[in-house]
């Protein structure tokens, strides 16, 4: 017997324009104990699946300010988002504005693949000054989950136009200021900008209508709805996990070449500093008496023929190489340093979790970051495989696991797909992870800080040097920063 965790789902919205997306959000719907999403629309449809709530998004209200409108010679429209394959953005309609020559309206752009010219991506700070630039905020989109882009050009004191039975849109009240037309449908939505542009609502009659909807009063209604359900259910399994302890647990480190051993020893010296007894297997194919000795009987050395330039063979038969006896497995990268307790990296596996895993840093936290140019066919076939290249990518460098069924086919797979094109191990364990999903407890860019992003917070425990372990030279911080902070570690 043990307690299983309770799941919670925030479904936005069902993509019927990309059919791989609704057939995600129609096979996982069913899966969750509590599905939380942003419109009524979307909670009528899951209510069917069991309990469901419609939590609608915050404005950061002292943010986003009304101010009084801009006189301008001609009317300034705006567009904001980003725009995804498949067309639910209506970016279609937003261009075919920008062509008509008849009205002498001003259409702008920020964020990202508008086909409008000169659409800046700006950064969220300067949004408040951005709507503040507008006459009317129009939104084109045919499919959303708020957006959020209404709710923020109303606090800004700027008049909206909204498509009709497009997410939350249809709870915003009929009021002054507020202009509707059907969804995807030029002709209507035109007539209501010419009505829109006209408008005189006072700016801060417009921010009320959205001077509820605080980030205070969205966390509040986020933790009733989690503690409703937050009582874990006992269940019956037929091999529950062992006891997390020091002696049935380690971790793998994969080091081939000068630099990567270096690295590697230091990477132990770290571990053995936070976690004293924890074994360390590290798999290479040369003898290394400094680290046998740092080791010393604590985990071993494990010589294993190089089979590929970045020996991500060895890193992704790691169900098979680290040692049998471990129950608890945790993979690190060579060129890390681990300056706190790693215990967050185990303890959720010891509660019917099967992995703990990190995603890419923010800087590039999507599938397509990952890609690169040259690998262009592997590139196609991921995003073929799991229907899209701007899924949230998890990060390769760091994650653990229990030994059991699930992770077992995962990790075959892994390097099954990794041995297919042998180039980034990141879109092998993407593939592998959409054919036999694991249950996975994610934890923050502390447990896999990228130094060369930034200086580390005080709550970092793993540290990402980039590069530092390779054999070759890259125009990279990595080993720079590396130097510097085995210093201090």
């Amino acid at each position: 017997m043990f307690k299983r965790s309770k799941t919670v789902g925030f479904m936005t919205h069902r993509e019927t324009t990309v059919g791989i997306k609704t057939r995600i959000w129609d096979k996982t719907a069913p899966v969750f104990d509590l599905r939380v999403t942003m419109a009524q629309q979307y909670a009528d449809i899951l209510h069917r699946y069991g309990p469901t709530i419609n939590i609608t998004p915050p404005v950061e209200l002292d943010m986003f300010k009304p101010a009084p409108r801009q006189k301008h010679d001609k009317a300034v429209i705006g567009v904001c988002g980003w725009v995804y394959p498949g067309g639910r953005k209506g970016e279609k309609l937003a261009l075919q504005l920008y062509n008509n020559t008849k009205h002498k309206w001003v259409i702008g752009a920020t964020g990202r693949r508008w086909p409008i010219p000169k659409c800046h991506d700006r950064p969220w700070r300067k949004m408040p000054a951005w709507y503040h630039e507008l006459d009317v905020f129009l939104c084109t989109s045919v499919i959303e989950g708020g957006p959020v882009t209404v709710l923020e050009a109303l606090a800004c004191g700027r008049p909206v136009v909204i498509p009709k039975k497009v997410g939350l849109l249809d709870e915003l009240p009929d009021a002054p200021g507020i202009y509707r037309y059907g969804a995807g449908h030029y002709p209507s939505m035109v007539k209501a900008l010419e009505q829109a542009v006209q408008d005189t609502t006072p700016p801060e009659e417009l921010a009320k209508l959205v001077a509820l909807r605080t980030p205070e009063r969205y966390a509040s209604e986020w933790k009733s709805a989690v503690e409703a359900i937050a009582e874990p259910e006992t269940v019956k399994v037929a091999t529950p996990p062992k006891p997390w302890t020091i002696e049935n647990s380690g971790v793998y480190v994969v080091a081939y070449g000068k630099h990567a051993r270096d690295c590697a020893y230091h990477l132990v010296r770290s571990v053995q500093h936070r976690m004293e007894g924890l074994p360390i297997c590290v798999v290479s194919d040369e003898a290394f008496p400094a680290l046998e000795q740092r080791l010393n009987g604590c985990g071993e050395l494990r010589l294993v023929p190089m089979a590929d330039k970045r020996a991500r063979t060895q890193k992704t038969r790691i169900w098979d190489l680290a040692p049998a006896d471990w129950d608890y497995v945790l993979y690190m990268d060579a060129d890390m340093l681990a300056i706190k307790d790693l215990s967050p990296l185990f303890l959720p596996l010891q509660e019917g979790w099967d992995m703990v895993m990190t995603l890419s840093p923010p800087r590039a936290p999507l599938v397509h970051h990952a890609q690169r140019a040259k690998y262009k066919e592997e590139n196609v076939y991921t995003a073929k495989v799991i229907g899209s290249d701007s899924w949230l990518q998890f990060a390769g460098g760091i994650w653990s696991f229990v030994r059991n069924e699930r992770t077992r086919r995962f990790l075959t797979e892994f390097n099954q797909e990794w041995s297919r094109y042998s180039h980034t191990d990141q879109q092998a364990m993407m593939r592998a992870l959409w054919k036999y999903q694991v249950k996975a407890w994610y934890l923050p860019r502390e447990f896999n800080w990228f130094v060369h992003h930034g200086a580390p917070n005080r709550k970092a425990a793993v540290l990402h040097f980039a590069t530092a372990a390779r054999a070759w030279t890259e125009k990279h911080p990595g080993r720079k920063l590396w130097r510097e902070w085995v210093k201090k570690v």
